[in-house]
């Protein structure tokens, strides 16, 4: 059974090999998209620094939900702690995101 398998064929041979027949898989046409929710404690930092620098918005919109989730934060927690040169939030942050990726 190649990768050019009719899913008949697939669902058939799922099937053999017991005396009940049961479903080896499921099909999912589409996965529902990331819904990132912004603490209200990160809210103030967050929206001053997307609102200086609006690619921030970019940078999580098309990462993935884990990634963006620790981005946020850091960014969040930067700004609030007066971190808002570009170049230093975006160490901080990306430093962040790499030490919790490691340490999941």
């Amino acid at each position: 059974m190649g990768t050019d398998a009719k899913i008949q064929k697939l669902y058939t041979q799922s099937t053999g090999g017991r005396t009940q027949p049961y479903s080896y898989m499921s099909l999912i046409r589409s996965l529902p998209k990331y819904q990132l929710q912004i603490d209200e404690s990160q809210q103030e930092g967050w929206s001053n620094a997307t609102t200086k620098y609006p690619f921030l918005v970019n940078i999580v919109k098309y990462s993935r939900g884990r990634f963006a989730r620790h981005f946020i934060d850091k960014v969040a927690e930067c700004w609030v702690n007066g971190v808002n040169d570009l170049f230093d939030l975006m160490d901080e942050a990306f430093a962040h995101v790499s030490k919790s990726a490691q340490e999941d």
